[in-house]
Formats: structure tokens, C-alpha cells, sequence
């Protein structure tokens, strides 16, 4: 009997062995066939910098990517199943052409400058598509419906005031996703950032206050907010006439509006010049008709309900912003982010809210009017609540989602792994445990650790301890801002433990570093409670390199990269190669090699915009140790591959080492640094290439466009140190172009254009009075004395006193007698202030006595200005004046007179070789002598000088001018004539002015 149920059992349980062999294979065969009959939808996250596609397939898929030249990626997946992209608009496209799928094959058609980045989670396969936007940004209108759509391409209408424009960095709840991996190591901006004006306001004072009036003729509802540099007001009704107006003083720094028409309303952006910390705000009154803002001094107040609500029996299915009069939802594409916003309008003042709340998928922007919510998962839908108390958003789409019985086991376990405790001693970091498996792990992580904080009662130290873990989750999978979002909701029921507990702050330090927010993570890092942690102080530097101040950077690092050499990678690499980069600026060739080695060790999968990070440093660091050549290889290798930053970087050190050992022209550095000048805007590296790009323009010899190219950089760099460096470049540049060897190639017409730009340059003190002094010379060498005359005269009125103020009153009188105004030179003379009996004062008394005498003369009253130059007594200025008046005045015979008796105190006489001005001396006596007729003497000069000065220029000349009446007179005469008109004997009385 025994032995029968024995084999009875035995037979049963064959039997089920096959019948779950058979369900097994059953359920294989189905889930097979379904992965090779499905047809996926790729979604579509346009992100600040790039565009984002996601392939979610239901189970894990390989693929193969094959990237081409002229900017085209084709992806090709191991399944059977297909790819329908007809769900994708042409118009949503930014970085490609079109997206086209066979099969399981999908293309994507860019242009030559296109960048992909692709990779695998799970069954996701994400592929990030950046370089030059194929069309310019648009502020683009959504329906507002039950279901978002996507948003309408607006019509701007053209108005006086500038384009808004972007900043380099944004909010990371506007900026990633939190299901997706997204380096915050100063990402590369693929577009022309939107420019802001830089309108230099102090805080608001009673003159610049003022009233924005907004009306129509139908009401209409409203939203308004602050972002950007831009007062964004926004109405819901469509193509409004009149466009906001502004009384007061208001008017003259806020300008006219930009106006985006959309399909559902009207917005305007106003510049708005004022910084946060001036507390300058809107105080909002009226609605319906007529809308008053009233700007003022003074914080805006923070107010607003935000609140989960049930949806279709389902609880927490909804976040409710409190808005009491709700009247319409609108839908547009903000322009300086390109996310989708939705502005929830209301119909009067006093309803809007004003916090800045981040949560995963959307942000709330601070509002003085009504609501604003950013989508930043392209994943939401907002609309008026049934009761129009409010608005009501909501998710759309399929949500993962775990059965009640899983989320609990797996809740527990994500908690108990979270928390757990930390082995090492003064560690204050405890990433890998935070990371909870790494990004591969995160969606689940997230999903379950949500759930069990709304679980939780708000206040509690439990939920406190649930908030703890979803900050810490995003921090070690590198989500700072999604971080410091869930930190910022935490924060109210952390109450005072996040000053007064390290780890508390340690992580918003972190969490601030990252996401760029430099000064609040400067002032947690340096409370003394984080004091006993080293592994503060790389992050500390960290910090201070990404703000780029690097010399306090490299003073915080360590010797060596110890603490954090057990990092996730990512992270390890964000922090090890900026602070190599702040030793290598020192420069500490020995402290940067010891982190770059670090990072060797541990560069196994390393991507960019760490790899090409690394290659540049390494480059940076060879040729701080001398090897030219090893540094030229390795930054040309990134000219061609790599992250657009390190491309930039690279090419702008490769072409200042190349230009300065000679490799290259300065025309050929020229050619390349305008290359790169536009590639990155909106930083110290922007700063770098156009301060570099001045540097080579000078050596080019283009040098006005030089000083207007390190004009501009100045002016829109932030750095201080950065802006003295390249005033100092250009003052040493503008005082070479006058006084150094820059200024032997220059015209006198290009020196006065080059001064009259960059006047601003002009040194205080000798040096300047140097450069204006050259200038004038310049100027009167090639005759354009009236222009010499009014420098002078500004040099005089505006830098000069005492003795050289009256030295130079008596240049200025001299320029307006060569310049034939007589009367202006006396009137100069007339200011001249009494002098005393020194050396130099009798001197600068002889000089104005000579030029007055010369302006006498030449106004008509000779006898007067023989009479004031005899009061000089004899000396060779003196009868070479005398000469000069009797031939101003045709006086013939004592002109002769005059320059006879001047060649015989010079010694003339006696000489058998004479120099051109001697010749020219003996010349002119000559004519004198013919036009007095007195043919005795003028023979008797002839035999004297036609031996000597037929070895001289003048010789023939000597000859016509000495020769005897005759047949030829007439043509001498002529001659003679000629040279009369030639002759200003004046202006070598006073060569030396």
C-alpha cells in the first residue's frame, strides 16, 4: 500500500512538473510575441540645452547607434517590435531636421553640427540631441484644455524694447528631468543665450517709482511674474490693443514692452533691472477693465496654497494651486528656458501665489498675480478647478506604479538602506548608500519613497526622515536641484535642525554647490559646526572653483584627492578635475598631476564632458611642464571630438601657445579664435576668447579693432579681476600706439581716429600729457594744425597747471599764428599769467615775446611788432624774427639787412660746406637782395657763395635768383616769386615747440 502512493506521488508530481514547464513556456511564447508585435511612441523633453527622445520599451532592449558626418544618428533595436513617430511635431523639433523610423530603425536627419548622446536604463533608451538650433526660439501657445497640447508658434509684434534673453543657468526644476541623468558640470548652451538688457539700476528711490496701467474694453483675466530680468505679464485675452502703460519715472529704465501674441492670450515682458535682495515689487490692484501695478519698495509678500488633492477616488492624484476668482489657464513656451509653461490667470487682485516650490515634473514661479507653473517633465496638464478656486494639475500619460503589498516590502527596504549608518569616522557624505543602486535603481526609489512620505503625517520626524532620504537619493545620483526642490518642501518641518544639524546642512551645501548656487553654499561651508569634517573642505574648493574664484579654491583643496576618491564616478570626476583645474591656475604642476592620476585610475566608462575635461587639463598640464609639443597634440585631438565647452577651451589655448612659438600667423590665430568667439557665450570662458582675440587683433595691426573688441569683453564680463587685467591690456596698448614702437607704423590720421574712439584710455598724469603732446606733433607734421590747436587747448583747459599750463599757452598761440589766426594767438597770449625771474619762466617770456611779435606782424602792425621784439635785444631767434616780419611785410631791403647780419653771427661766411638749412639761409638772402634791386651786392653775394653753394640742392636755384637782368628775366622773376611764397622763415624760429 505504501509503495502504491508512493508511486501515485510520484506520478503527481511529474505531471505538475510538466504542467508548469507548460504555463512557463506558455507565458514565455505570449510576452515574446508581444515584444515583437509592440509599436512604441518616443516622447519628446525639450531641455534648456538640448532636446531629449525616450524610447520605453516594455522589457530591456539592446540597440546598435552608427553617427555619421553630416550630423545624421541611426538607431537600430534587437526587436521585432516597431517605432511609430508620427507623434512627433516638425515644429517641436530644435536640433534636427526630422526624426524617421522603418521598423525598428529610426534616423535622425541634423546638419553637420549636430551632437547626439545616447544611452540605456532599463528598457529606456535616451538619446540627447544638441548643437546650433535649426530655427530661432519661439514663445509658443497651448490649448488649455482638458489635455495639454502642444503649444502654438506666437507672432511677435516688433516694439522698441530689446529681445529677453536667456541666462546661462536656470532653476534645476526648470532645467532637468529627474528620470533622466543630466550633468550639472556647466553645461554647453547649444543656442545664441537670450540677451538682457544690462540696465544699471540702485535701488528704487521716490524718482523712479511709478504705475503699469493694463486695460481693454472686454475684461479679461491676469497673471503676473518676475523671472528672468523681465517683468512677464500675461493676459488671457487674445491680440490686446493696447499694450501696457507706464506713468512716472518708471517709464525711463523699464522702456516699452516686447509683445508675444498667442493663441489663448497676450503676454509682455518689461525689463526689470532690479536684483532680488533690493526688494523692489509689484503691489497689484483693480482687475477686470483696468489693472493697476504699483511699483514699490519693499519685499513681495510670500502667499499662496498649494495642496494634494483627491482625483476620481484616487487620493493624492492632484496638486491644487489655491487661487481664489480663477478664470482661464494659459499655455506658452517660455522663452528663456523653451519649457512649457502654464499661467493660471485670475479675475482681480490679491488672488496669485508667491512661492517657489519644486516638485518632480513641475515647479511653481513666484507670482504677484494669479499662478505660474513650469512643466519640467513635459509631463503635467493644469486647468480651472470645478469650483474656480483654483488650479488644478494633474499628470498625463502611464505611470509606473507597484502593488500595495510590493511598495511596502520595498518601501522598508529602501528605507533600511538609506539610512543606514555610516562605518567611516568624520565622513559627513554617504553616497553610495544615498544612491540606492545608482540611476538604474532611481525611478523605483523615487516612486516608493514618494509614497511613503505622503503616508506620512507632515511634521513628523518620520516624515522628516522619508524627506531626508528623497534629498539624498537625488544628491548621490547627481539631481541637486531635484535635491534641493524636496529639501526646500522639507524644510518647514525640519524646523531648526537644518542650522543646527551638519548633516542637515552638509547636504544643502552639496546640493547648492552643484546646482551652481554658489554664495548660499559658500555660507554653509564655512559654519563652524562643518569644521571637524575634512571631507568639507573639497567641497569647499569645489565651490569656489565653480564660481571661479580660483585662488581661494586652490588654498581649501587638500594635497590630495583621498576623501573622495570612493565617490560614484560621476561625482568623483565633477569635483577631482575642477579642482585640478584650480591647481593647475595656481600654477601647482605637482598638486594637479596628483588628481589627474586619480582620475586615470578610475576613468574606466568615462564620458563626456569629463573625458574631454581630462584632455584638456592634461594638456594645460604638459605644457606647464615644458612639453610644447605634447600640449599642441593634445588640444588639437579636441578641436575636432569632444564636448563643445573642452572644444572651445582647447581651441583658444592651442591658438595663444601656437601664435606665440610661431607656428602659426597672427592672421591664421585671428581666423581661429573668431571661430570659437560664438561657439559659448556666458562666461569666463567668453571673457578668455575675446580678451585673447583683442590680444591677437593688435598683432594682426587691426589695432582700432582690437581696443573696440577688449572694449566690449570688458564691459560684459563679471569678474573683476578679469575686467582690471583687460583695462590694463588696453591702456598699455593705447600708450604704445602713441609712445612705443606700436606707434612707428601709425598715420597721424589713424592716431587721431584711435584717440578719439579710446580717449577714455588716456593715463592721468605725465604720461597722458606725453600721448597728447605726441599726438600734436603728428597732426602738425602733416598740417592739420586747427586740429592740433583745439587738442592743445583741451589738454590745457582739463590736465595742466603752473609752468606747464604756460609753456603750452604759448605752443597753442603759436599753432593759431601757423594756422594764420593772429588774433586768437594774442588772445592766448593775453591769459598768460605773470611769470618770475627763474630760468624757465624767462625762457617760456622770450618764446611768447617771439610769437607775439610774429601775430603783430601778421595782423598788419609791424611797426608795433618790431618794437615788441626789441625788447629782447640781440640773439639769432631775435633777427631771424626781425627777417621774417621785414619779408611778411615785402620790406626787401632790411630784410636783407637782417639775414646778412644772421649769417655773419653764424659763421656762415667762413664755411666751404654748408648744410641744407645754411643753403637755404644764403637762398633766401639771395631773393632778398634781388627784390631790394641792389644788383651790387647781389653780385658781390654771388661770387661769395656760388662755390659752396653749388654742392648743395639749392645750387641752380642760387644761380636763377643771383643772375644779372637780362633775357631771362621774367622766368627769374617768377622763380624769385615762387620761392617768396615758399619762405616762412617763422617756423624755424620755434622748432623746438
Amino acid at each position: 500500500m505504501s509503495k502504491n502512493v508512493t508511486s501515485q506521488l510520484s506520478q503527481l508530481s511529474v505531471k505538475c512538473q510538466y504542467m508548469v514547464f507548460a504555463v512557463i513556456l506558455f507565458f514565455t511564447l505570449f510576452f515574446s510575441f508581444n515584444v515583437l508585435a509592440q509599436s512604441i511612441q518616443p516622447r519628446l523633453s525639450s531641455q534648456q540645452t538640448y532636446d531629449r527622445f525616450v524610447f520605453e520599451w516594455p522589457n530591456a532592449v539592446n540597440y546598435k547607434a552608427e553617427t555619421r558626418r553630416d550630423g545624421t544618428l541611426v538607431l537600430e533595436f534587437n526587436t521585432g517590435g516597431s517605432v511609430d513617430v508620427s507623434s512627433l511635431s516638425k515644429s517641436d523639433l530644435r536640433y534636427v531636421r526630422a526624426v524617421q523610423s522603418d521598423g525598428n530603425r529610426v534616423t535622425f536627419s541634423g546638419d553637420a553640427q549636430a551632437s547626439f548622446r545616447h544611452f540605456k536604463i532599463g528598457g529606456k533608451i535616451i538619446v540627447d540631441v544638441s548643437g546650433p538650433k535649426l530655427e530661432a526660439e519661439r514663445v509658443q501657445s497651448a490649448s488649455t484644455g482638458d489635455a495639454a497640447t502642444s503649444a502654438a508658434t506666437p507672432k511677435p509684434v516688433a516694439t522698441e524694447a530689446p529681445e529677453p534673453t536667456r541666462e546661462p543657468e536656470k532653476k534645476a526644476a526648470e532645467t532637468q528631468r529627474p528620470t533622466e541623468i543630466t550633468m550639472p558640470y556647466r553645461p554647453a548652451p547649444s543656442v545664441e543665450p537670450l540677451k538682457v538688457d544690462e540696465v544699471k539700476q540702485a535701488p528704487l528711490t521716490a524718482d523712479q517709482e511709478g504705475v503699469i496701467t493694463v486695460s481693454s474694453t472686454k475684461a479679461f483675466g491676469m497673471s503676473a511674474f518676475i523671472k528672468d530680468k523681465h517683468l512677464w505679464i500675461v493676459s488671457d485675452q487674445k491680440d490686446m490693443v493696447i499694450a501696457p502703460q507706464v506713468q512716472g519715472k518708471a517709464s525711463y529704465w523699464l522702456g516699452k514692452p516686447k509683445r508675444f501674441n498667442l493663441d489663448e492670450g497676450t503676454i509682455f515682458a518689461f525689463r526689470w533691472p532690479f536684483a532680488q535682495k533690493e526688494y523692489v515689487t509689484l503691489n497689484a490692484e483693480g482687475g477686470g477693465l483696468l489693472w493697476r501695478l504699483e511699483i514699490m519698495k519693499g519685499a513681495p509678500s510670500k502667499k499662496g496654497s498649494i495642496r494634494s488633492v483627491e482625483l476620481d477616488g484616487k487620493q493624492d492624484a492632484a496638486v491644487m494651486l489655491g487661487l481664489p476668482s480663477m478664470h482661464k489657464v494659459v499655455a506658452f513656451t517660455y522663452p528663456p528656458s523653451g519649457q512649457r509653461y502654464y499661467a493660471a490667470t485670475v479675475e482681480k487682485a490679491g488672488s496669485f501665489v508667491h512661492l517657489d516650490r519644486s516638485f518632480w515634473g513641475f515647479s511653481i514661479v513666484p507670482s504677484l498675480v494669479g499662478g505660474v507653473v513650469a512643466d519640467t517633465a513635459n509631463n503635467i496638464k493644469v486647468t480651472v478647478a470645478d469650483n474656480a478656486k483654483g488650479a488644478l494639475i494633474t499628470g498625463q500619460g502611464p505611470f509606473a506604479s507597484l502593488s500595495e503589498q510590493s511598495a511596502k516590502l520595498y518601501r522598508a527596504a529602501i528605507r533600511e538602506m538609506l539610512f543606514e549608518a555610516d562605518d567611516e569616522s568624520n565622513r559627513v557624505y554617504n553616497f553610495d548608500s544615498w544612491s540606492a543602486g545608482g540611476f538604474a535603481e532611481y525611478d523605483q526609489n523615487r516612486i516608493s519613497l514618494e509614497e511613503a512620505l505622503a503616508e506620512t503625517e507632515e511634521g513628523s520626524s518620520k516624515f522628516v526622515e522619508t524627506g531626508m532620504a528623497l534629498v539624498k537619493l537625488h544628491l548621490a545620483n547627481l539631481l541637486p536641484q531635484e535635491s534641493l526642490g524636496y529639501y526646500n518642501l522639507l524644510e518647514p518641518s525640519a524646523g531648526d535642525r537644518v542650522d543646527n544639524i551638519p548633516e542637515f546642512m552638509a547636504i544643502r551645501a552639496a546640493a547648492s554647490a552643484l546646482s551652481g548656487q554658489g554664495k548660499i553654499a559658500e555660507e554653509v561651508f564655512a559654519r563652524e559646526a562643518l569644521a571637524q569634517f575634512p571631507e568639507i573642505d573639497y567641497w569647499s574648493a569645489y565651490n569656489y572653483a565653480r564660481m571661479e574664484d580660483w585662488k581661494k579654491a586652490y588654498q581649501k583643496m587638500p594635497d590630495k584627492p583621498d576623501y573622495i576618491e570612493n565617490y560614484p564616478k560621476e561625482l568623483f570626476y565633477e569635483i577631482t578635475l575642477l579642482l585640478a583645474e584650480a591647481a593647475l591656475r595656481e600654477p601647482d604642476t605637482k598638486r594637479a598631476e596628483t588628481y589627474l592620476t586619480g582620475v586615470q585610475e578610475n576613468m574606466a566608462d568615462m564620458v563626456d564632458p569629463y573625458m574631454s575635461n581630462y584632455n584638456y587639463l592634461m594638456g594645460e598640464l604638459r605644457r606647464q611642464k615644458g612639453d610644447t609639443k605634447g600640449a599642441l597634440s593634445t588640444w588639437r585631438d579636441l578641436l575636432e571630438n569632444g564636448d563643445r565647452l573642452y572644444r572651445a577651451k582647447a581651441a583658444l589655448a592651442w591658438s595663444k601657445l601656437a601664435l606665440n612659438t610661431g607656428e602659426i600667423t597672427p592672421e591664421r590665430a585671428v581666423e581661429l579664435l573668431e571661430q570659437i568667439r560664438f561657439t559659448w557665450r556666458g562666461d569666463g570662458l567668453e571673457t578668455q576668447i575675446g580678451h585673447e582675440l583683442g590680444l591677437a587683433y593688435v598683432k594682426e595691426k587691426s589695432y582700432k579693432k582690437a581696443l573696440s573688441l577688449l572694449r566690449d569683453t570688458a564691459s560684459y564680463t563679471r569678474d573683476e579681476d578679469n575686467r582690471r587685467e583687460i583695462v590694463e591690456d588696453m591702456q598699455n596698448i593705447f600708450s604704445d600706439l602713441f609712445l612705443g614702437d606700436l606707434s612707428k607704423g601709425l598715420s597721424p590720421i589713424q592716431s587721431v581716429s584711435i584717440y578719439e574712439a579710446f580717449s577714455e584710455l588716456l593715463p592721468v598724469g605725465e604720461e597722458g600729457d606725453k600721448i597728447i603732446q605726441a599726438l600734436i606733433r603728428k597732426l602738425v607734421d602733416v598740417d592739420l594744425v586747427d586740429r592740433a590747436a583745439k587738442l592743445l587747448d583741451q589738454l590745457i583747459e582739463n590736465r595742466l597747471t603752473g609752468l606747464d599750463r604756460s609753456k603750452n599757452l604759448v605752443k597753442l598761440a603759436r599753432l593759431y599764428v601757423m594756422n594764420r589766426e593772429a588774433e586768437k594767438a594774442l588772445e592766448v597770449l593775453e591769459n598768460l599769467p605773470e611769470l618770475g625771474d627763474g630760468e624757465e619762466e624767462q625762457q617760456i617770456y622770450k618764446d611768447a615775446i617771439l610769437v607775439k611779435a610774429k601775430a603783430l606782424a601778421d595782423s598788419g602792425r609791424v611797426r608795433e611788432a618790431l618794437s615788441t621784439v626789441t625788447t629782447l635785444g640781440s640773439s639769432p631767434e631775435v633777427d631771424q624774427l626781425r627777417a621774417d616780419i621785414a619779408w611778411s611785410n615785402q620790406q626787401w631791403n632790411d630784410a636783407a639787412n637782417a639775414l646778412i647780419t644772421l649769417i655773419g653771427k653764424q659763421g656762415i661766411a667762413r664755411k666751404q660746406k654748408l648744410s641744407d638749412e645754411e643753403a637755404k639761409l644764403i637762398l633766401n638772402t639771395a631773393v632778398a637782395i634781388n627784390l631790394a634791386g641792389d644788383l651790387q651786392r647781389l653780385q658781390n653775394f654771388q661770387k661769395r657763395f656760388s662755390e659752396p653753394m653749388d654742392d648743395t640742392e639749392f645750387g641752380k636755384l642760387f644761380r636763377i635768383v643771383t643772375r644779372p637782368p637780362g633775357d631771362a628775366f621774367l622766368s627769374s622773376r617768377q622763380t624769385i616769386l615762387g620761392i617768396v611764397d615758399e619762405v616762412n622763415l617763422f617756423e624755424d624760429i620755434l622748432e623746438q615747440f
